[in-house]
């Protein structure tokens, strides 16, 4: 089976294509934003302490996404800050392991994600300046 890598900056419609694409094809959606959000709350800790947090669940979704395949299922990762030396070895890891996998980028506009952003009912609403230091972290 197939893993799909969904990156993007936020508010580019991410989660939304994720789910679009799970319901479509049974895949089951793996969220680094929510589980993340889950196992160690929404406070802010900075930022070496997030990606070293969002680091471990994203090697559990490896595994996750391993499991899947060995037992005939699709995955969806959906996490808009891949570093590079994340998603390498993750192709690395995918490729070892000969299961097929997708790097798909989802993309719009600054002042549409700010409007996206702005309209989330989930509590993770940004503002401008916010999103501007976001797109700064975020590696093409």
């Amino acid at each position: 089976m197939s893993v799909i890598l969904m990156r993007g900056k936020a508010g580019a419609g991410k989660t939304f294509r994720a789910r679009r694409i799970c319901a479509e094809t049974g895949a089951q959606l793996l969220s680094v934003d929510e589980l993340t959000a889950a196992v160690f709350g929404t406070e802010c800790v900075g930022r070496e302490q997030h990606l070293a947090r969002e680091e471990r669940v994203l090697s559990y979704f490896l595994t996750l996404a391993f499991r899947n395949s060995q037992s005939g299922r699709d995955t969806v990762i959906d996490h808009g800050f891949w570093r590079k030396k994340e998603l390498l070895q993750a192709e690395e890891f995918f490729k070892k392991e000969n299961i097929p996998f997708e790097v798909v980028t989802a993309e719009a506009d600054f002042e549409t994600r700010l409007k996206r952003i702005s309209e989330r009912k989930d509590g993770r609403s940004i503002n401008e300046a916010k999103l501007r230091m976001f797109d700064g972290w975020y590696e093409e």
